[in-house]
């Protein structure tokens, strides 16, 4: 039974594909303004972010990128919709890493809206519109989905944050 996800049209969810397609697909496509969506408490909720928090992202994207391509070791990707076990919430962070022990590389990837998998680390980033509490509560449903490292940029004061399953800092 799919689960609803309402925003402005009730008929909007988030359902399994045709046969033979893998990962979760949107039963309309989206318009313009549902585009950067996460689904949050069941409702698609908008990703606000400034240009200062997409170009913060996609910077610490280039330097992670200059790391993992030589050693070949999974997908780094950006802006990407994760549906995580053992949360009903489904996150979009700015860069996500998924090892290709989580997903080979012979694996084909998802044709639908959200990726069933585990990413080894996340970076949030939070612009001053978020809090600190709403970042904390976040990374803590990154780790108990088993997210390895969580690392939250807040570009409001510029610090960044790493969380894992063994400190905080």
């Amino acid at each position: 039974m799919p689960t609803e996800y309402a925003i402005c049209d009730p008929r909007l969810r988030l359902e399994p594909g045709p046969p033979g397609a893998r990962g979760l697909f949107l039963t309309r496509s989206l318009t313009d303004a549902e585009k950067g969506y996460e689904v949050i408490g069941g409702r698609l909720q908008p990703k606000r972010l400034t240009v200062y928090d997409v170009v913060t992202g996609n910077n610490f994207l280039s330097h992670l990128r200059d790391h993992v391509r030589p050693r070949q070791t999974g997908n780094l990707v950006f802006g990407v919709l994760f549906d995580l076990p053992q949360i009903n919430d489904f996150y979009r962070p700015e860069v996500a890493f998924v090892p290709y022990s989580s997903w080979p590389p012979a694996r084909r990837l998802p044709a639908g809206e959200a990726w069933s998998v585990v990413p080894a680390l996340v970076v949030e980033v939070i612009g001053s519109d978020h809090g600190a509490e709403r970042a904390a509560l976040r990374a803590s449903d990154y780790l108990r989905a088993g997210v390895s490292a969580v690392w939250v940029v807040r570009t409001d004061i510029w610090e960044v944050h790493q969380y894992s399953a063994h400190n905080v800092s």
